[in-house]
């Protein structure tokens, strides 16, 4: 995780615990006359996938706060730093901004700094809140309060100890804001999803920034089945290792959703998709290689937590992102997507659409949840109920610019691999 994301999180952490009920003391200010009670709250925040450590908290009479967290070793996919330290803020609360003074301390490095951080949007509901900015979940599942000694303007704080659990969503997925669509837009592209009097309510969910690379997709299956040339930005050729940061490619819509719920269950989130009732892929039976009408009826519980494939409104809303580009980020193909080239070329290489989505037009095409299909003012959010072939969106290297049109849809039967054919995560957000 980076820094600024950690800083982040902690700012948040601070404000969170003033929404559950943290509490300034008072002081009447004398010095040496008056005993206050000056306390300090600890919260404990532990994470399988990205850190442990502990808070502590020293909410101050005079509406100023102390706060250290201690960490221990650390991992994420892209971590590039591991190691043990301290760091230590101090701060104010001003006009919607923390202006904080930030130190960090540890055997290798001893670094301050002045750091102006916006306040950070905070949903809360059922005892938990949510850090719009970066997709954390936070959970209070117990508090006491405690007190000690102190005198004068140094005393006043009250508080107590909260512990509880955070789930962050993996590094490089971002939140795609929720959208009520009614109907009557005029979409430029013109869509086929969005259409008239479709009524579409999507709620906000993560979003990969980027197309699942051959690196993750073999970190969790143990091979990479792509057939696909690969190359960097500049179209140097890349073999082995080097391939890791390219997208995954040669894979069907049946593999796609084996990998949404393997990732799910090695992550210990809830898988989303159940094939007879089962949501283990190991109980599944070997993947299909041709039209499998059991794989056909898999479901999909969009409330469950895990790893999925976005349904089409959900890939077309977070591609169009807000704008009517042609392509996904721009005017100009060129700035945002590989086409009509001779192979993958390494994700998040090209310009990102105004919600820091990667690759959404060219690179590999994406599958998916929803069934092809003309789509009506009828057609159920998550798509038809039933069909031949599933969608796929965004077009890719092997491809002419039109299949990167924001708007461009295709389909394929959902046992089809080819080497231009790969996908995207999302999870939900609420």
């Amino acid at each position: 995780m980076k820094k600024s994301r950690i800083f982040a999180v902690l700012a948040a952490m601070v404000m969170g615990l003033a929404v559950f009920g943290c509490s300034n003391g008072s002081s009447d200010g004398s010095e040496g006359s008056n005993t206050g009670s000056s306390t300090s709250e600890s919260a404990v925040f532990q994470s399988s996938k990205f850190y442990e450590g502990t808070i502590q908290i020293e909410y101050k009479a005079d509406g100023t706060y102390l706060m250290t967290w201690s960490y221990g070793d650390y991992s994420a996919a892209s971590a590039t730093n591991k190691g043990k330290g301290t760091y230590t803020l101090d701060g104010t609360f001003e006009n919607g901004t923390i202006h904080q003074h930030q130190t960090h301390s540890s055997g290798t490095l001893s670094s301050e700094w002045v750091e102006e951080v916006e306040d950070n949007d905070i949903t809360v509901k059922d005892g938990k809140f949510t850090v719009d900015d970066i997709g954390v979940t936070f959970t209070k599942v117990g508090s006491s309060s405690s007190s000690g000694g102190g005198t004068g303007s140094e005393g006043g704080s009250t508080g107590g100890t909260t512990s509880g659990s955070i789930e962050p969503v993996a590094e490089n997925f971002v939140k795609i804001p929720a959208a009520s669509i009614d109907g009557t837009e005029t979409w430029t592209l013109g869509s086929e999803v969005f259409v008239s009097g479709r009524k579409l309510e999507i709620a906000s969910f993560y979003m990969s920034d980027h197309e699942v690379t051959r690196g993750e997709y073999k970190a969790v299956m143990g091979s990479d089945p792509s057939t696909a040339d690969a190359y960097d930005k500049d179209g140097k050729e890349l073999t082995g290792d080097a391939t890791k940061n390219n997208p995954v490619n040669n894979i069907s819509w049946y593999d796609a959703i084996v990998y949404c719920n393997t990732r799910s269950i090695k992550e210990k989130l809830d898988p989303c998709y159940k094939i007879d009732g089962k949501t283990d892929p190991s109980e599944w039976g070997e993947v299909p290689e041709y039209r499998n009408e059991k794989w056909n009826a898999a479901t999909c519980d969009f409330t469950a937590n895990g790893y999925r494939l976005p349904t089409e409104a959900e890939w077309e809303w977070a591609a169009r992102a807000g704008k009517n580009y042609t392509y996904a980020g721009s005017d100009t193909i060129d700035d945002v997507a590989y086409y009509n080239t001779d192979g993958t070329r390494d994700v998040k290489t090209k310009k990102a659409n105004a919600y820091k989505l990667y690759d959404m037009s060219g690179n590999v095409y994406e599958w998916c949840w929803d069934w092809y299909g003309s789509i009506s003012s009828d057609t159920a959010s998550s798509g038809l109920a039933s069909g031949s072939h599933r969608c796929r969106r965004g077009g890719s290297w092997y491809n002419s610019g039109s299949g990167a049109l924001v708007a461009n849809r295709n389909y394929d039967g959902p046992y089809y691999r080819c080497s231009y054919y790969g996908f995207r995560l999302v999870r939900n957000a609420n």
